[in-house]
């Protein structure tokens, strides 16, 4: 049917497209161009229409079908529809206020007919609307029209990496990049307590609208449906069909619901499609292709030219069973790093649109408004299906119960191993946790004490507000590039590989190192000398601060050896960060209240405190307070605050002395904004030197300069000071943290300065200054070597602890979390000092200072751990190793790790040693490695499942069965039992003996002595 062209102008007009003005002109255009007489039609005037750029295809294909649309769909206006590929049946549409584009998925079903339905749906689509990654397709708001409700995401332009697949497999490098995009999207989605369910190459979309740059990867995902079990009995859909060459063999499991493991799971078998050109299971039914996930090793890559440690790579991605499995994608995204060329690895991203600003600006308004008005009842983010209040195991961020009928903080959560299955290096970081929980614990522990030692409380729940907006690590780059250009302005940044950050919305300035070495800045803060440089995995990580809020402490009290400098109104207006001042309980609470009563203002008033410890002569250390308040101060109302302290003259000075503290306020004429309080003899001290600085030592100076005052938390401390008065600080529950954190910071430790920053990441930095004959590699080495000792004691730790049911769950999950951190710690040298640096996700920083916390209030349980029996009729228990090994034990198991299992026989040999005088006289500990290299050089690894295990006897021969079982299940002395346990000296440290697991070469070449049963009879 053709239109007549007046028709089409009355259409045209009707739609609402162009103004009626408009349409009078263009139609007055026309009318001149050549052929437009009486031949011309519709077709010929929209072909004119589309050619000037006034109407698009669509909207002219509309019109000539004699519809006036709809096109407008609130703010919306439509001017295509997606005909096929993974959006077939989408619209594009510009947002009309700002004219930016997008992509608009109408829903139909449920979610238009009911009300509970399109809640949920709405509840669900702004969750995912907080998402904000380079590597996830980014969604903006449902809109509810009533007649039509549709989701809001961002335009894109190319195709599935279904679609790419279809042309042939990738070469390694490339298979590895994509591989690595979508593992960090993964893990940004996980961040939200939202797992995929469906990671699969038709959900992988290949980002093509930018020429010469090498494309990247974005995870698609349904923002409106939160995944749950999958039904297998719905039979073969086309969806079912294509899904389960790629999920995981635990789905079939009923009830299952997806997690990060499965996902991870699911993402390795797209890398072994990108690898090999096919799935690992093509072809068959779906119950033959889960079958086949459950029970069939999967095809070598290495024939088809894949580099063998990339190969084993894959082989732990798709591991059967879920505990062998990388537990996240971000752990995934890390060891495919080395894979791919560095240049690939950080190219800049594609700059955004110069409408995306204004346009999400706009709709930020219309979110809260929908946040506000839809109250749904749907099932919980990362939860089993509605109503089942079941927690979905495994993924990040998942609220769950720390206490009876309590709603507790959103956990950050990593798969733990279901029974011991933890590697021991994993808690290498847990003295630096553990140093994080004292400091920030005793920070308002001290506020309500003189002299008195702290005293834990108990837990408490904490609320979980939603996670606010996040900047990817991307863009961050893109707009350091164009800081260096001086083209625009960059916001602070930090650089996690998993997540980006607008911090607290700190508006200074500062290009990033993405990540790398941070040179010192020249003098007047300019930083000219950054630059981005290609990660090599081993590079600290860039800071998230600039650095422009001045930190001195001016009238601060002389002798002081550890200085916390605290930015209390940007933690408490910053959720995370306020969630990490709850975490730390009624004693938090106490302390806050207390202090905030003593010291006339609130800490939400407070730009930046100092809190000083000073010596004093043995006992608990003095405490001294620098107030900077955000506003002007009346003195008269904090006189009256202070309970009107009597005054007096120190010189020509005045200071107050209250019932607990004297103060001496800076008095300016336009208002007070700075005061100190204290001890009446330190604030006489501080009036005598009209507030100058104390004096302090060479080495705590220099790392008084590093201190970035833009951070939430500064601690600098004299670790010297551990040994006199500071050794006050580990009395009570406190003390199990004394030996750890010794041995930590070390002997030739000359000053040390912590520093935490809290958002939706969570960068935590430490600085050690070593003493003037310390070589400052030289100390980076010894630290990494130390920290490779630590695991001894922290394990200790969390062995004795019987954890009190109120916080099991966190118990049980805290060893997942100091696998995340111990994944993303950097140590490394910037100028005299050695540095330790990481990222992790915002909730990470609230689940370690719970945790922490909870672990170092709680005292060991009398089932715990051993114990020493005073008297003559002390129990004989284990004195040496061979001793420990002729212990009687039994172990059972249908599936576990080499790795897991190892750590089951040491938390055995501890079990049954208790009650003992076990390590009073002997060793002080029973602990086994596995020297990795040594078995990869047979082809072994230390992930190896043992299978079918029941084995009862000593703990040698359990030992002994557990690699047989694991390598060749032949007899011991069998030349194919390559796999064997020896008693040796820790190759990290000579003086431990211990039990390490190596095979019948290595043990040859390094002249180990072999146990009877290996040799041949």
């Amino acid at each position: 049917m053709s239109i007549p062209i007046p028709g089409f102008w009355t259409l045209l007009r009707d739609s609402r497209l162009l103004a009626p003005e408009q349409c009078q002109r263009l139609a007055a255009d026309f009318a001149k161009v050549k052929g437009a007489g009486e031949q011309s039609n519709s077709r010929t005037l929209a072909e004119w229409l589309v050619a000037r750029n006034v109407l698009s295809r669509y909207q002219t294909l509309i019109l000539c079908a004699g519809r006036t649309g709809p096109f407008f769909y609130g703010d919306y206006k439509i001017y295509d529809r997606v005909e096929k590929g993974r959006h077939a049946g989408w619209f594009r549409a510009l947002h009309g206020p700002t004219g930016h584009p997008v992509l608009l998925q109408f829903l139909t079903g449920e979610a238009i007919h009911n009300p509970t339905t399109w809640a949920e749906a709405v509840h669900n689509t702004l969750s995912a609307c907080t998402v904000q990654s380079p590597h996830v397709q980014r969604y903006f708001e449902p809109v509810d029209l009533t007649t039509y409700r549709f989701v809001v995401s961002e335009d894109l332009q190319g195709v599935t990496l279904d679609d790419r697949l279809g042309m042939g497999r990738y070469p390694p490098a490339e298979a590895c990049r994509l591989a690595r995009m979508a593992a960090i999207g993964l893990a940004q989605l996980h961040q939200t307590g939202r797992p995929h369910g469906d990671v699969r190459p038709a959900n992988l979309f290949l980002d093509t609208s930018v020429p010469g740059h090498p494309g990247d990867l974005k995870v698609l995902f349904e923002p409106h449906v939160v995944p749950g079990p999958i039904d297998f009995t719905q039979g073969e859909t086309p969806k079912l069909v294509a899904m389960a060459d790629y999920l995981a063999p635990e789905l079939m499991h009923a009830g299952h619901v997806p997690d990060a493991v499965t996902d991870v799971y699911s993402l390795g078998c797209t890398l072994y499609h990108m690898l090999s050109g096919n799935p690992p299971f093509a072809g068959g039914t779906v119950m033959q292709k889960m079958s086949r996930h459950a029970s069939e090793g999967i095809r070598p890559l290495e024939p088809l030219g894949v580099p063998p440690p990339l190969a084993q790579l894959v082989t732990y991605m798709l591991a059967k069973n879920p505990q062998v499995r990388y537990q996240s994608p971000a752990i995934v995204a890390e060891h495919l790093a080395p894979y791919i060329d560095p240049a690939q690895l950080y190219a800049p991203a594609p700059q955004p649109l110069p409408t995306q600003a204004a346009y999400e600006h706009s709709v930020q308004q219309r979110q809260a408004a929908i946040a506000a008005a839809a109250q749904p009842q749907p099932a919980q983010l990362g939860v089993g299906p509605a109503g089942s209040g079941k927690p979905a195991d495994g993924i990040p961020g998942v609220a769950l119960n720390t206490a009876a009928n309590a709603p507790g903080p959103a956990r950050f959560v990593t798969p733990a191993p279901k029974k011991g299955g933890i590697n021991q290096s994993h808690l290498v970081l847990g003295g630096l946790v553990a140093l994080g929980v004292v400091v920030i614990s005793l920070l308002f522990v001290v506020m309500s004490m003189k002299n008195d030692d702290p005293k834990p409380g108990p837990a408490v729940a904490v609320k979980t507000p939603d996670q606010p907006a996040q900047t990817s690590l991307e863009e961050l780059k893109r707009q350091a590039e164009l800081k260096k250009k001086n083209e625009v302005p960059v916001k602070p940044v930090n650089n996690l590989p998993n997540q980006g950050t607008n911090n607290s919305g700190n508006s200074t300035t500062k290009p990033p190192v993405i990540p790398g070495k941070t040179p010192t800045p020249p003098a007047g803060g300019q930083e000219e000398g950054q630059q981005i440089v290609p990660d090599d995995g081993q590079l600290l990580w860039a800071s998230p601060t600039a650095g422009t809020t001045a930190v001195d402490l001016k009238f601060v009290p002389p002798e002081g050896n550890i200085f916390y400098i605290v930015r209390p109104a940007e933690m408490l207006r910053n959720p995370e960060g306020s969630k990490v001042l709850e975490a730390l309980g009624p004693q938090f609470t106490a302390g806050k209240t207390a202090w905030e009563e003593a010291a006339g203002v609130k800490l939400a008033e407070i730009d930046q405190l100092v809190i000083t410890m000073h010596s004093n002569e043995g006992k608990f250390p003095r405490l001294s307070y620098v107030v900077h308040s955000k506003d002007k101060l009346n003195l008269k109302d904090l006189l009256m605050r202070w309970g009107n302290p009597t005054p007096g003259k120190e010189g020509d000075k005045t200071i107050y002395q209250g019932q607990a503290y004297a103060y001496y306020p800076q008095v300016a004429e336009d208002g007070t904004k700075q005061f100190v309080m204290g001890e009446a003899n330190d604030i006489k001290e501080v009036a005598k030197a009209d507030g100058a600085p104390p004096l302090l030592a060479r080495d705590m100076v220099r790392l008084l300069k590093s201190i970035d005052g833009d951070r939430h938390f500064n601690l600098l401390f004299n670790p010297g000071y551990f040994d006199s008065d500071g050794d006050q600080l580990f009395k009570g529950t406190y003390a199990k943290l004394r030996q750890p954190i010794k041995s930590l910071l070390g002997e030739e430790l000359a000053a040390g300065l912590v520093s935490m920053h809290f958002g939706p990441a969570f960068y935590l930095e430490a600085r050690l200054q070593g003493q003037l004959n310390k070589d400052r590699q030289t100390m980076v080495g010894d630290f990494r070597t130390r920290l490779n000792q630590l695991p001894d004691s922290i394990e200790q730790l969390l062995i004795t602890v019987d954890a009190p049911a109120y916080w099991k769950k966190v118990h049980n999950r805290y060893r997942g979390m100091i696998v995340d951190l111990q994944s993303a710690i950097r140590v490394g040298v910037e100028g005299d000092q050695a540095v330790i640096n990481a990222y992790l996700p915002g909730n990470a920083a609230h689940n370690l200072v719970l945790g922490g916390e909870l672990l170092v209030s709680s005292t060991p349980g009398a089932s715990a751990g051993p114990t020493t029996a005073v008297g003559p009729t002390a129990p004989k228990g284990p004195q040496t190793i061979d001793e420990v090994l002729a212990l009687k034990t039994k172990m059972e198991f249908a599936a576990q790790s080499l790795e897991f299992v190892m750590a089951d026989v040491v938390k055995d040999a501890h079990e049954i040693a208790r009650g003992s005088a076990f390590g009073a006289g002997g060793p002080q500990e029973f602990a086994i490695k596995i020297l990795g290299e040594d078995l990869q050089l047979d082809g072994i690894t230390r992930n190896q499942t043992v299978r079918d295990f029941n084995k009862a006897g000593t703990l040698a021969e359990v030992l002994t069965a557990i690699v047989v079982t694991a390598n060749s299940k032949k007899p011991p002395d069998d030349p194919d039992q390559k796999l064997i346990w020896v008693i040796s000296s820790d190759p990290e440290n000579p003086a431990k003996k211990m039990i390490l697991i190596t095979t019948k070469a290595a043990a040859a070449k390094k002249k180990y002595t072999v146990p009877a049963v290996f040799q041949k009879k």
